[in-house]
């Protein structure tokens, strides 16, 4: 028998989504598994990422083989994600690929959950200014607005 149970989105108290919640987990049988994990990013992120990959993909050159090319901003993605993962401590997987060669695993953003996602964002903004690339308006005022809006949300 498979059961399925819509997602439990916890509210603040006293909403009742927590009770519903505790709810459905005592009524459910022996042998179940039960997982909780933070929403992940939302589409307001993922907007947000793209026209700074693409800042990078316009404005920088990657090593690639020993040689200073231009690289497309799904390359770039996989390059930052890397860097803010190493920095902030987080595993760093490897394959050999069937020739031989290395191949870094896990570098994926639609699992990350909303914080991560924005720690990320913040990431990538912040290499940005170091490397002195300018934001064209728009995306820099959405990026001001979204980081406000998130700094006042964890502060909560």
């Amino acid at each position: 028998m498979s059961l399925l149970l819509p997602p439990f989105i916890l509210q603040p108290l006293p909403h009742p989504s927590r009770r519903n919640c505790w709810e459905a987990i005592k009524g459910l049988p022996d042998g179940t598994i039960v997982e909780f994990h933070e929403e992940t990013r939302s589409i307001t992120q993922n907007k947000l990422l793209w026209p700074l990959l693409a800042l990078w993909a316009k404005n920088q050159h990657a090593i690639v083989n020993g040689q200073q090319l231009e690289i497309s901003k799904e390359a770039w993605k996989v390059i930052l994600l890397h860097s803010f993962r190493k920095r902030h401590g987080r595993d760093q997987r490897f394959a050999l690929g069937l020739d031989g060669d290395l191949v870094p695993l896990g570098y994926e953003t639609h699992t990350m959950g909303k914080r991560e996602f924005a720690d990320f964002l913040t990431f990538i903004l912040a290499e940005t200014g170091e490397r002195q690339m300018e934001l064209p308006p728009r995306c820099a005022e959405e990026c001001k607005g979204y980081i406000q809006k998130y700094s006042r949300e964890v502060a909560a």
